[in-house]
């Protein structure tokens, strides 16, 4: 009976010894997971702190994107997570009804040409490498005379703004900050 003893409190221990070894083991991989994230985290976030939203090299990407959303007559563009909308020469288009979504009464819900305008201007948008919430155009005579493109940011509130015939100038009320990429284009800041 004292050898059974013997091989029970033998087994036992070395059982808790292996529970523990395990133990230390899921920790440490723990450990180095939250450890890699952080590090992705950081990477990410200098890169996005980094990033040139006022290159002048996208001047001429935002020019393109503006003229393909006025080539189809399209006034306004509006992406976001509780709304899709477009305004365009042949009919306003929405996701969801005008009280939540878009500001003209007669939206209707996208048929195959509103998606298509719609997609149309989304995938200009990915070559210029930016995903804004809106657009908003005014032309006159077929010619872009003012243009604004809300960004989507994590940190407050910014925006392309073409301006071909003057200078710009925000009309915001709080410290904004506005910088002239060239061809017409400023990067507007509005901060948090």
């Amino acid at each position: 009976m004292s050898i059974y003893l013997s091989i029970k409190s033998v087994v036992t221990k070395t059982i808790k010894v292996l529970g523990l070894i395990l133990l230390e083991i899921i920790r440490a991989a723990l450990k180095l997971v939250l450890f890699v994230a952080a590090v992705l985290v950081l990477i990410v976030f200098c890169m996005w702190l980094t990033a040139d939203s006022t290159s002048p090299k996208l001047s001429p990407l935002l020019t393109e994107l503006v003229n393909t959303v006025n080539e189809h007559r399209i006034s306004r563009y509006h992406n976001q997570d509780w709304c899709k909308s477009i305004e365009s020469e042949t009919g306003n288009y929405a996701d969801k009804p005008s009280s939540t979504c878009g500001s003209d009464d007669e939206n209707k819900p996208f048929d195959a040409h509103g998606a298509q305008l719609f997609a149309l201007v989304s995938y200009a948008a990915t070559k210029v490498h930016i995903a804004p919430t809106r657009i908003d155009i005014q032309s006159e005579h077929g010619r872009v005379t003012f243009a604004r493109i809300d960004l989507s940011c994590l940190f407050g509130y910014a925006a392309y703004v073409y301006s071909p015939q003057k200078t710009y100038v925000t009309q915001e009320r709080k410290p904004t900050d506005v910088r002239d990429m060239t061809g017409g284009w400023y990067y507007e800041n509005r901060g948090i």
